[in-house]
């Protein structure tokens, strides 16, 4: 046996001997005391991990690095040793200790599974307040993006070796959509790292003074643009591809019989999804931060921005921001022991009282209608954990971004913020009122089924167009249809004109059922402006009779507010009250404004605004 051998033999047996749990020290908060991880050096990287942890002040705390990572499955551990003690950390921590390690030489980090008692709420709490200062006054912060896979690797390194043209071009396939293939599992694979999904790794990149260093095994390197770069590349691609699906799927699938027909269609549909996706999934913080822009320090901007992350802790959905918003962790101290419902409350009353903010009612779920529904929350609060990706494909419908906030009828926010009373029970918002809605209709058949519905719905109406030009936006069948091709093929009774029907929707079959499955379970209702005008619209939440629906000033958004019967308390004097239902779709206001100018739209721009008090 040789020396090295023998060497790696003690330290295994030391490990089973020492099985007593790590005893921490406590820390002195008025001091800004935190804890450092000295890893030693080992040249077998087989060897178990070895390390000691020492206190130092933040105010002293001399040479170290930060490191970012994301915990992973904390039932499962791996055994490490601090100070003679065994010390069970995650895998993902494991492998990043490992690759951390030099073979000569001690390094000095500051990891928070290791230098923070987890056990200790209080020091918790306080060491929370302190990330600001570690992650901004370390040497260097390490992020540890996990096993990428090799079609990763290679993007990084085309895009590092600052080739010219697109990634596209470089597979060296003549077939367009063979290499929008390749660039589509190698972007997926970049962005399908947890770290860039994560809550904690947000603040932790954004609070470096120099450039994170991003390891992948021993490998460390610099991101850089590559996000931009590539962000760049898809919406190449996606522009090729929706090309395709608006103008030639058509046109190609007639040259098919049946099953390649549909093959061919559901190919090409898959493919615009997956780059749809793809560009959803990009870090957008690295996509809007950079050394040329301004930090966001605003809780709301910072909840905006990493409202795609996500946490173990519900709590951390607002405490990781902490450290870029001392306004508000001045201001709400952390503190884990409080419930997730007080922090929503608290931080929805910041937010819009405090910065004036409203953009969170724009991505953000109400309280009242997510997993944590809280019956004596005012209905104004919303969930600042509602980030499940299904859950929020769901709603955006209701989330029309292509509208721009300056455009009319929506008004600015200047002269009309939010105000939130001091009992924080009411939200005092300026509003303009489109109009009161009729009973709503509800679609509770699925896919093309609903087709045939909204036809029978335009032929009682006096102007059926509207209807179906409300279904064309609402549904997304720009993304596949010209406006006056959908108008034509709505026109052809599903019911009545079968065959005629089949013939002229060959080869969009496939686009037309994706869309109507999208009005499965919600809403259709119609409402008259105060200028009698007929308006319809549609929502997924229960609006009822005589519920009003209104345009927010400062977002691009409509809403649904029903009326409190009982004339309400606010500010020591009676007043009548609403509370949020939900949000809603309305034909001519929740999309981009087309080239001739709408009746509604210039109605809106003479509404007046008016305070409405939501409990």
């Amino acid at each position: 046996m040789t020396q090295r051998q023998l060497h790696g033999h003690h330290l295994i047996l030391n490990l089973l001997l020492s099985r007593m749990p790590l005893s921490y020290n406590k820390l002195d908060p008025s001091a800004k005391q935190i804890r450092l991880l000295t890893i030693f050096p080992d040249e077998n990287d087989e060897n178990p991990v070895r390390a000691s942890l020492h206190t130092v002040s933040l105010n002293d705390a001399g040479d170290f690095e930060a490191l970012s990572y994301v915990w992973g499955d904390t039932s499962v551990t791996v055994d490490i040793s601090v100070d003679d003690c065994i010390v069970g950390v995650t895998p993902n921590l494991h492998a990043f200790l490992r690759g951390l390690r030099q073979p000569d030489t001690e390094r000095t980090v500051w990891v928070d599974y290791v230098c923070i008692n987890q056990n200790d709420i209080s020091e918790r709490n306080s060491q929370v307040v302190l990330m600001y200062q570690i992650y901004s006054t370390a040497r260097s912060v390490v992020a540890w993006l996990g096993d990428l896979k090799p079609e990763a690797l290679k993007l990084i390194e085309w895009y590092h070796a600052k080739q010219d043209g697109l990634y596209l071009e470089s597979t060296g396939l003549d077939n367009i959509f063979e290499a929008i293939v390749v660039l589509y599992v190698a972007a997926d694979a970049l962005c399908a790292a947890q770290y860039w999904h994560r809550l904690w790794t947000f603040q932790e990149w954004h609070l470096s003074r120099n450039a994170v260093v991003c390891m992948h095994g021993k490998t460390t390197f610099t991101i850089g643009n590559i996000f931009e770069q590539l962000h760049e590349e898809i919406i190449v691609a996606r522009v090729f591809v929706m090309a395709l699906t608006s103008s030639g799927t058509s046109s190609k699938a007639n040259t098919l019989e049946t099953d390649d027909c549909h093959n061919y269609i559901l190919f090409v549909l898959t493919l615009q999804q997956g780059l749809d996706s793809l560009l959803n999934r990009i870090p957008r913080d690295l996509l809007h931060i950079n050394p040329d822009t301004p930090r966001p320090s605003g809780l709301g901007d910072l909840l905006l921005l990493t409202v795609d992350r996500h946490c173990s802790n519900q709590l951390d959905n607002v405490y990781a921001l902490y450290g870029l918003s001392p306004a508000a962790r001045e201001t709400y101290p952390p503190d884990y022991r409080k419930t997730i419902s007080q922090v929503n409350h608290e931080t929805t009353s910041f937010v819009l009282g405090h910065e004036a903010n409203i953009s969170i009612l724009d991505d953000f779920d109400f309280c009242f209608s997510s997993s944590n529904m809280d019956d004596l929350l005012p209905s104004w609060v919303v969930d600042f954990t509602a980030t499940d990706p299904e859950h929020r494909a769901k709603l955006q419908p209701n989330f029309p971004k292509a509208v721009q906030v300056n455009e009319a009828p929506w008004k600015p926010i200047q002269d009309h913020a939010p105000i939130i009373t001091d009992d924080m029970q009411t939200l005092k918002l300026w509003c303009q009122k489109i109009g009161v809605a009729s009973p709503p209709y509800l679609f509770d058949s699925p896919g093309l089924d609903c087709l045939g519905q909204v036809q029978a719905l335009a032929k009682t109406a006096a102007r059926p167009d509207d209807i179906f030009k409300a279904t064309y936006n609402y549904t997304g069948c720009p993304s596949y249809f010209i406006e006056d091709t959908f108008l034509d093929i709505m026109k052809i009774s599903v019911s009545d004109e079968h065959e005629k029907f089949l013939e002229a929707t060959r080869g969009s079959l496939a686009a037309l059922r994706l869309c109507y499955e999208k009005l499965t379970e919600k809403r259709f209702f119609t409402m008259a402006t105060s200028t009698g005008r007929c308006i319809v619209g549609f929502t997924d939440c229960e609006i009822e009779e005589g519920d009003h629906i209104v345009i927010p000033c400062g977002i691009v958004q409509v809403f649904v507010l029903r009326p409190i019967p009982e004339e309400m308390l606010v500010d020591g004097g009676k007043a009548q009250c609403f509370k949020f239902i939900g949000r809603a779709f309305v034909e001519s206001i929740s999309h981009p404004e087309g080239t001739t100018p709408d009746p509604l739209r210039s109605e809106m721009k003479r509404t007046p605004t008016t305070q409405f008090c939501l409990r």
